[in-house]
């Protein structure tokens, strides 16, 4: 390989890298995100079946009010 064909190889690379890097970060903090939302989703859902079984326990009607 002839050194300006490894030049245009590392700028094309670099180009590259400039696009994706930033993706990359973006991605890694989405998915802390969706991380955090799935175990917020959890403790919500636990938390209404907690007062769901909880409301069944003092009434029997369906509504729990």
């Amino acid at each position: 390989m002839r050194k300006t064909e490894l030049s245009g190889l590392f700028n094309r690379v670099e180009g590259d890298w400039k696009i994706i890097g930033p993706n990359l970060e973006q991605l890694s903090v989405n998915w802390r995100f969706l991380r955090l939302q799935k175990e917020r989703v959890i403790g919500l859902g636990f938390l209404t079946m907690l007062l769901f079984l909880e409301g069944s326990r003092r009434e029997p009607s369906i509504g729990g009010r």
